[in-house]
This record gives structure tokens, sequence and C-alpha cells, in this order.
């Protein structure tokens, strides 16, 4: 295999476009995530020089070998930290993709984002370099304000990756992005729900918050619907809609989405206590390093501490056993980041608060003298752990 690949690489130099187009395909078959040795095969080729030349054929004078390129580095970098670094960091890459971007063909365009997107996604640290090229936040937001649908969801898509590090941040605002991802916003049906989600969460990793009075009418109750399903599918480690949604991509945004009351509401009744429940109690520390896990829990623990303040949630608190996965983060057995007990800690405090009775034993006059001050702190304690779905 490393001979067969040494040569598909060394194809890529030739003159003839034909052989360069075949490699390039095949490359990218062996890349792909359906390839049982695609891991590897992706490692293979960054190692042996290979990234480098495929950067270079995004000017080729041929449509086909562009178009192909484009593929397979969309494919090369989807999973795989080192390779999105190894593309951001090639010199003429950014610049190449931004001619794309502009001026190629609207699959060529839909790639060239592709590109962009799974190198945001999976290593965070390039988006500085990607917001701070010349021309190319300029194309992005082209393509969301004048590109045909598929290229406007990549984008977004894009955006929504880029968004998520704090560095990147302030470049997007500036450039206007929030004003954009508003205008984006179009009716909710089975086509637009998730573009229109993706664009909120955006916003959301942006400013914090989303007005809801920008939106289309009747449409937010769709979009919160969308990202509960997305995050569903993150647990689930589920591909929707060719999409594959890491929990971090969602508990980013969720974070800020709870502070808001209303939009608490409706997602505590579209069932996220469950879902963070789960992600809670499945979480895991040796995970790939762009899911981001230490983040991940931290952002998680900060949104239930927040719903755990309101009061709607608490139907769903013995359902949903939540606080039997907060106390499996306080004894912090998994390699849980600091902090986390403390923020967990909290949320069990503000859930059982609710389920307070007051027995004459708490009186403040007469308690001390009843009988029903000798009952046993135990059996108080199993009476609360039952209230909140703890065995």
């Amino acid at each position: 295999m490393d001979r067969f690949l040494d040569s598909n690489i060394a194809q890529l130099q030739s003159e003839n476009i034909r052989d360069v187009v075949l490699a390039v395909e095949t490359l990218f078959e062996h890349a792909h995530t359906s390839n049982h040795f695609s891991a590897l095969r992706k490692d293979q080729f960054r190692v042996r020089g290979g990234i480098p030349l495929l950067c270079n054929l995004l000017k080729s004078t041929s449509w086909y070998v562009r178009i192909y390129s484009c593929s397979a580095l969309g494919e090369l970098a989807f999973g795989n930290e080192e390779n999105a670094q190894a593309i951001v960091e090639t010199e003429g890459a950014l610049q190449n993709l931004v001619e794309l971007l502009s001026y190629g063909h609207n699959r060529m365009k839909e790639d060239a984002a592709l590109v962009l997107n799974n190198c945001a996604a999976f290593c965070e640290r390039v988006c500085p370099k990607i917001v701070s090229c010349e021309g190319l936040l300029d194309a992005l937001k082209n393509s969301l304000v004048s590109g045909p649908r598929r290229v406007r969801s990549v984008a977004v898509g894009a955006i929504n990756c880029i968004s998520r590090c704090e560095a990147a941040r302030q470049s997007l605002i500036d450039g206007g992005f929030v004003d954009v991802l508003y205008d984006l916003q179009e009716a909710c049906d089975d086509v637009n729900t998730m573009q229109n989600a993706r664009a909120v969460l955006a916003i959301l990793n942006l400013v914090g918050s989303v007005d809801e009075e920008r939106l289309p009418e009747g449409s937010f109750n769709a979009i919160l619907d969308c990202i509960v399903k997305m995050f569903k599918s993150s647990l689930e480690g589920r591909v929707w809609s060719g999409i594959h949604f890491a929990p971090y991509s969602i508990l980013c945004p969720l974070r800020s989405l709870v502070a808001s009351k209303r939009a608490a509401g409706l997602l505590i009744d579209k069932g996220i206590l469950f879902l963070l429940a789960e992600y809670l109690s499945t979480w895991q520390k040796d995970q790939s390093p762009y899911f981001h896990q230490d983040r991940s829990i931290v952002y998680a623990l900060q949104a239930v501490v927040e719903l755990s303040r309101n009061m709607e949630s608490q139907i769903h608190v013995k359902g949903s056993r939540v606080v039997q996965a907060l106390m499996l983060v306080c004894e912090t057995g998994r390699g849980e980041p600091e902090g986390c007990r403390r923020e967990a800690e909290q949320a069990i405090d503000h859930f059982s608060s609710f389920h307070l009775a007051l027995w004459m034993s708490q009186h403040p006059r007469l308690g001390g003298n009843s009988h029903l001050s000798l009952l046993d702190d135990y059996l108080l304690g199993m009476i609360s752990r039952r209230a909140l779905g703890v065995e």
C-alpha cells in the first residue's frame, strides 16, 4: 500500500491531465470515511507530502482537476486535525480557496466552503488564520448573500464552525456576519430549518443571544426542535443530512440559549434535560481532540445550572435522571476538569431546593420540641433522593 500511495502522489505531478484526475479520484476514495482504513490513509498522505501538491492543483487550468482536488482536500480534513492544519498552513492554499469561492462553478464553491468548514471544525486553532486571509470572509459573505441554496448551506456551516473559535469571533462580528445570518433566515420548511438553526447557533456563538423578532414568524419553535434533534444526533453518533454534529458544536451555543427564559422553557418541554443527562452520564475524557471533551462537559454543566433555576424543569428532573448524572460528575472519577464538581453541586442544590417540605421539626419555634425532630436524617435524604430520581 505504501508503494501504491507513493505512486499516486507522484502521479499528481503528471503533465497528463487524465492521469492527475485519476490519481486524485483514487486518493479521494481511499481517504473517504466509508473506507475502513481512511484514518490511516489520511495520515499517510500527509506524511508523504501529498497535501501541498493537492493544494497547488486548486489553481489547475483543468476544471476536473480543481473540482476533484477540492473534494479530496475536504475529505482529508474531515476528522483529522493534523491534515486540517496542514491544509491551512500550506502556502497559497487559502488564496486558492478564495479564488474558487469567488469565481468558481457552484459545485466548486460548495466544495471550497466545505474545505473551510472541515478545517475549522476539526482544528479550531487554524480559524484565526482563516479569517485573516485577504478576501476570504468577503467571499464567504457573498456565498451567503447570493449563492445558490447548497452553497449557502455549506457556507453557513463554515461560519458556524469558525464562530466557535473565540479568537476569530471579532473578525466575524466586524465583518457584519450577524446581520447576514439574520437576513439569511427563511420561512422554516424541511429544507430551510437546518440552515436557519445552524445560523442561529452561529449568532449565539458570536453575540450570546438571539433576537426572536428578527426571525421569520413562527420559526423559533421549529429552530429549537432542530437544535434538539442535532444534539440527539450528536449523542447517537449519527450523520444527519450529511453532517456529523459533535456534542461540542451544540453545547457551545446552548449554554447561551438557555439563558433566555422563553427558550429554556421550550427546550425543557422538548426534552433537553434528558439529553444533557445522557451526555453527562456517558462523558469520556479520551475521545478525539476535535470533540473538545473538557470544554464540552463544562458547557453542558453551565447549561444544566441555568436550567436548574427554572421552575419548569422540575417535572422532568426525576424522569431525566439528571441529578444522578450530576452526582456521577461530583465523583470526578473520569478525569472531569477542575470546577466541574462545583458546578454539578450547584445544580443539585437548585434542583433539590424545589423539593423541600416544611416539617414540624423545621419550624423555628415548635420544631425543636416536636417528636418529628427525631426523624432520621437518612430518611429525609432517602425521600429527597427518590424525589429527584436517584436510586
